[in-house]
């Protein structure tokens, strides 16, 4: 729930920067600076709860690095494939149309990540309440 109202003013706030047509910093700072405030909301949430305890802390991370290294491996080696498959559009792009059809590539894929956002945020809220 968090994470989705954190996406909704995510997504009004870059509306009201976009229209004010400010810099790429306070764009950065609209985008990861609201989602990472919602996080550390629900961190304040379990201070408060007294949830978050240190007792038993490296003695659990000794008792699960190797699984966590493991998963954590296989995740890093999914995320450079994704990263060299995203790329991969440009490049081709570039050696074949030239390095100014990147920028067409690339103006018209963010206008479609508009589309998606609200879809990705209906699916995460309907994720954590089914």
């Amino acid at each position: 729930m968090v994470s989705a109202a954190g996406s909704i003013c995510t997504l009004i706030l870059l509306w009201v920067v976009v229209q004010k047509e400010s810099g790429i910093p306070l764009l950065l700072a609209v985008t990861m600076g609201v989602q990472s405030t919602a996080s550390l909301l629900l961190l304040s949430v379990l201070i408060k709860r007294k949830q978050l305890k240190s007792h038993g802390f490296f003695t659990n991370i000794r008792a699960e690095s190797h699984h966590l290294i493991r998963v954590g491996g296989l995740f890093f080696l999914l995320q450079i494939g994704v990263m060299v498959g995203w790329g991969a559009d440009s490049l081709i792009i570039s050696s074949n149309l030239g390095a100014e059809q990147v920028a067409v590539f690339a103006i018209v894929q963010r206008l479609f990540q508009l589309a998606t956002q609200p879809v990705n945020m209906i699916n995460a809220l309907c994720g954590g309440i089914c």
